[in-house]
């Protein structure tokens, strides 16, 4: 007796597209869990939630703001990923968001000093990733 149907591990897929291949509808297909991680990506990462406007004008600036959020996210996992190593869209948001300096003004001299907090390996791969440069400790600022 047969557990499992003779067909078990194949998938069709129905298409109305009559003129490509049979190889690029499949690739097609397995192209989709993109757009699911994207889903993804806006719903939990950047909590993106429906915003009820009803002037056309606020409309689209709050698709466009949403938009703009994820193609960043997406250029920075990117641009991390080719120079130094795949960091989580949420790694790189906790990382960032622990990355901290202060602004310490001297009453006497008046000068203006940041100090910066200690960076994680995940962290200045971050900034490194983007050319920018962090200092650690004490630095007046001109």
């Amino acid at each position: 007796m047969l557990l499992y149907p003779l067909w078990d591990g194949f998938h069709g897929i129905i298409t109305n597209d009559t003129t490509s291949k049979s190889e690029e509808l499949l690739a097609r297909y397995r192209r989709l869990w993109v757009i699911e991680e994207s889903f993804r990506i806006q719903k939990h990462h950047l909590s993106i939630r429906p915003i009820y406007h009803f002037k056309p004008e606020r409309i689209e600036a709050h698709v466009l703001l949403c938009y703009m959020a994820f193609a960043l996210v997406r250029h920075a996992a990117y641009r991390i990923e080719v120079q130094q190593k795949k960091i989580s869209i949420q790694d790189i948001r906790s990382e960032l968001w622990r990355t901290q300096s202060s602004i310490l003004h001297d009453k006497e001299t008046g000068k203006f000093y940041r100090v910066t907090s200690k960076m994680s390996s995940e962290a200045r791969a971050i900034y490194q990733a983007f050319g920018v440069p962090r200092h650690y400790g004490t630095r007046e600022i001109v």
